[in-house]
């Protein structure tokens, strides 16, 4: 029964998460059926897991009691991780 218990705590834990990775699943699903093309797809996909980054840095640092600058600078330096992501993307391949 603790397995259980523990699964359902992990899941709760990790929502954010889980729910983080289905709008770049989704533009990858659509380009698998034919968006644009999969090279489009695959672009749009990193460029919302950019914008979900950002996202993610204003409400972590808005949780801090921060002002607003201060979450700017947040969630653009979260975003600019993706970015980063992003340039290792095209210099590995």
């Amino acid at each position: 029964m603790r397995v259980r218990a523990s699964f359902r705590a992990a899941l709760a834990d990790s929502q954010g998460l889980l729910l983080a990775g289905i709008p770049p699943l989704a533009l990858l699903l659509l380009g698998l059926v034919g968006m644009e093309g999969g090279a489009v797809a695959d672009w749009m996909a990193l460029w919302v897991q950019v914008a979900l980054l950002g996202v993610v840095g204003w409400i972590a640092f808005g949780g801090r009691g921060i002002a607003w600058y201060g979450r700017v600078c947040g969630a653009l330096a979260t975003a600019a991780l993706g970015m980063f992501a992003i340039v290792l993307k095209i210099l590995v391949h």
